[in-house]
């Protein structure tokens, strides 16, 4: 009878623990509904990205921090609203006051304001039940993986969003989402095109050259598609490991770079590509065209590689070292990077 009655106790104390637990979930906001919250070290966090919102800088990271910056990145101080504490991991504006930001469990953020207060437009939850929507509208054979992204809930992240003006943008991210507007994020489309075409792998980026919208994710996927995400056209992909990022030049060049520090520049819209020179095997994390038609790229290790016409790539230092995220030309021609640090700087004497 003794071990009878420890067993009820530790089952008794097993159910309590449960219900504290519950009644404490109960008390903790969802991620998607919770406001960031002000930090002193919110410029030396983790942070993915950056942009213009006309001449302020505006840049996103952990923990649903955006910051700004009014002089050029010398001075931050943290958006008076953001409703979410989400990793944010890409910002992007069509003019000096609207701008989205985007992040983990499907996350899209809405400024009107330059910056200063966001509105969570659109999430996980809603994102899978589109697509859902939209897959079986269309007859697609993998309505099924939609199925189980509305059981799974708001668990995929958004990767990228790219700005198209006049209220257009893209959204791309994990599993093949991709999504686009036309009315300022009124509405978001899933593209049934895109999911189908990348047999649903991780999108990590994307760029307009042209007419066109080029992408580039997981497992050497290369595509191209129209700005409103149809029209998909697989790429010839001259190599099989991830590509972290593509650029697209105002000459129409693109360069595509990933793993291992591999690049690859295309002149013909990706029907031919050729190996640029970089003397790294350490992934190439994010790129940039800059103001005099060169091009820097930078890697895991916090370097950056720069070069007049993407064939051949010289390493240039950054202030600080550490991993990079993504890149942003100022004004007096340096480059402001986002990273594991928070910010690192490129002084603009070293792409002379």
């Amino acid at each position: 009878m003794k071990n009878v009655s420890l067993v009820k106790r530790g089952l008794s104390a097993g159910v309590l623990a449960i219900a504290c637990m519950a009644v404490h979930a109960e008390q903790v906001p969802d991620t998607l509904q919770q406001q960031a919250v002000d930090s002193r070290l919110a410029s030396k966090s983790m942070l993915a990205g950056l942009d213009y919102a006309g001449d302020r800088i505006v840049a996103v990271g952990i923990k649903g921090h955006i910051l700004l910056s009014d002089d050029h990145g010398d001075t931050w101080r943290q958006a008076s609203h953001v409703p979410v504490t989400v990793t944010l991991t890409d910002v992007c504006f069509n003019s000096a006051a609207e701008g989205w930001a985007v992040g983990h469990r499907g996350a899209i953020l809405k400024s009107v304001d330059g910056g200063e207060e966001w509105t969570l437009q659109y999430d996980g939850f809603s994102a899978a039940k589109e697509l859902l929507s939209t897959l079986e509208n269309a007859g697609s054979e993998n309505a099924f993986y939609g199925e189980m992204m509305v059981e799974d809930g708001a668990d995929k992240p958004f990767l990228n969003i790219t700005c198209l003006g006049d209220q257009k943008a893209v959204a791309v991210g994990a599993y093949g989402w991709g999504f686009s507007t036309e009315d300022g994020g009124e509405n978001w489309h899933p593209s049934a095109e895109l999911f189908d075409g990348t047999q649903q792998m991780h999108v990590y980026a994307a760029d307009k050259a042209g007419d066109r919208l080029y992408l580039a994710g997981e497992r050497g996927l290369l595509f191209a598609m129209r700005p409103d995400l149809t029209g998909y056209e697989q790429l010839a992909s001259p190599y099989d490991g991830t590509y972290f990022g593509i650029i697209g030049a105002p000459d129409g060049k693109v360069l595509a770079y990933g793993l291992r520090g591999n690049a690859f520049a295309s002149v013909d819209g990706g029907a031919t590509w050729n190996a640029s020179t970089i003397d790294s095997n350490q992934n190439l994390t994010a790129g940039l065209v800059l103001r005099d038609g060169g091009y820097l790229l930078v890697d895991n290790a916090g370097r950056g590689w720069k070069s007049p016409d993407g064939a051949s790539f010289e390493r240039v230092a950054a202030d600080h070292a550490f991993p990079l995220t993504d890149l942003l030309e100022l004004q007096d021609g340096d480059v402001l990077a986002t990273g594991a640090g928070g910010f690192a700087r490129f002084d603009s004497g070293q792409f002379k």
